[in-house]
């Protein structure tokens, strides 16, 4: 969980720094990671509650390494933004999807 929380402190530090950009992404990874952390409840219909109290329900625990294979899959689905993007020449857009891609590579392992 380490590795979620310097995530959240680097969004911190971007929100401070006015880095619209680096907000942007790390929010965006911040909610892959909360989604990924989500129980899910479709395979005990039982399980859980819907409602008031929907937010007393258990959540996963990620380790880095979850937490770096949602980066990993983050960085995938934005090249494929890329080539998709170069592909209709809109090269203006791909710049952002790399840029996006440069800030997410900082979460993987050295």
């Amino acid at each position: 969980m380490i590795l979620r929380n310097r995530i959240q402190q680097d969004l911190t530090a971007s929100l401070k720094a006015r880095d619209l950009a680096t907000t942007r992404v790390l929010r965006s990874l911040l909610a892959a990671i909360g989604n990924a952390e989500a129980v899910d409840t479709t395979a005990d219909p039982d399980f859980g509650t819907v409602g008031a109290f929907a937010s007393d329900v258990e959540r996963l625990e990620l380790n880095d390494a979850d937490v770096v294979r949602i980066v990993a899959a983050e960085v995938a689905e934005r090249r494929e933004a890329i080539n998709t993007y170069l592909g209709v020449d809109r090269s203006d857009l791909a710049e952002v999807m790399e840029t996006e891609i440069e800030v997410l590579t900082r979460y993987f392992p050295i």
